[in-house]
């Protein structure tokens, strides 16, 4: 659990505007943002490269469009309601260089429908970094003006599936105006382009960035050689064999691989099944799959099984 400052005194543009409920509607502006105590919050590089992944981290990914600030533990709208407290719409959160954070309508409600247009201000309760930089959101309100019954801020606790963490590679390509999936050596030269240094010596900077684009590359290798080692440790759990050599394994990707793992059948006992006061198990079988349980290695278990199979099985 994470305990995160939510401001909640943030008045933005207003929003009944019209007389149609909007699909998209903007949030905050690229750079300093204005708080009715005078805080400011800030909307820029840092939010552009980490938000959308916090959002996802903690859940987060589609938030509400609520009435007052209703659904922030601690605001007196909160107190006064109960579940299912009223939402007026649900959304995405898009965050676009030079022009801030927009909200993109998933779906209006129908009390939303009904009412939205009724309440001329939004205010979103966001959070941010020590800098004052928003790096979370947890929703956005539908409310008279943008400071709520005086009430500045609530603190939560949110919970991380992850721990947010500055993806280097993907501020790069942001800052380079790079394709997210360009490769390493094209995010090299266009930073010793920036830097001036194309075909002269690398600068310390220029040698610090590639250490840690292979940082990053190495850090991903790890999470992708780690899930599948957690696949394999599963397929071992529920008596699967997964035939395929340990070369083949490593190659796979971890997602087709779980996919694969899914779809195998649970061919090799684990314990014994039958009642003590009857053994139904071949002779020396438990002592096999003993000794198929210690093999670490994926593709030993598939040859120890395959030269075992009828004695495990009791197959002859």
């Amino acid at each position: 659990m994470k305990s995160l400052d939510i401001l909640l005194d943030l008045r933005v543009v207003a929003f009944a505007q019209s007389a149609q409920l909007p699909r998209r509607f903007k949030l905050l502006g690229w750079g300093d943002n204005a708080t009715a105590s005078g805080r400011k919050v800030h909307v820029g590089r840092k939010t552009l490269a980490v938000l959308a992944d916090t959002q996802k981290q903690t859940g987060y990914e589609e938030i509400a469009l609520d009435f007052e600030h209703c659904t922030v533990p601690g605001t007196r709208a909160y107190k006064e309601s109960a579940e299912p407290r009223p939402v007026a719409a649900y959304g995405t959160l898009d965050v676009v260089e030079n022009e801030g954070v927009f909200f993109d309508v998933s779906r209006w409600t129908p009390k939303g429908e009904a009412e939205a247009l009724n309440f001329q201000d939004l205010s979103p309760a966001v959070a941010t970094d020590e800098n004052g930089e928003v790096v979370f959101i947890h929703s956005v309100a539908l409310c008279r003006n943008g400071d709520i019954d005086g009430l500045k801020f609530v603190t939560l606790s949110v919970t991380e599936i992850a721990p947010a963490t500055m993806d280097y590679r993907k501020l790069l390509v942001t800052l380079l105006q790079l394709p997210d999936d360009a490769p390493d050596d094209e995010i090299k030269k266009a930073v010793d382009a920036v830097l001036g240094l194309q075909g002269g010596p690398m600068s310390p900077l220029s040698a610090r960035v590639e250490a840690l684009t292979a940082e990053v590359r190495a850090l991903k290798e790890m999470d992708t050689q780690r899930r599948r080692d957690a696949v394999c440790a599963r397929a071992a759990a529920e008596g699967k064999v997964i035939p395929l050599s340990a070369a083949q394994i490593a190659r796979m990707d971890p997602d087709l691989l779980d996919e694969l793992v899914s779809k195998l059948p649970a061919i090799v006992p684990l314990h014994r099944r039958t009642p003590a006061v009857e053994s139904l198990s071949p002779p020396g079988a438990c002592a096999l799959i003993a000794q198929y349980n210690a093999i670490p290695d994926p593709e030993g278990r598939a040859k120890f099984f395959n030269a075992n199979r009828a004695r495990i099985l009791g197959e002859g």
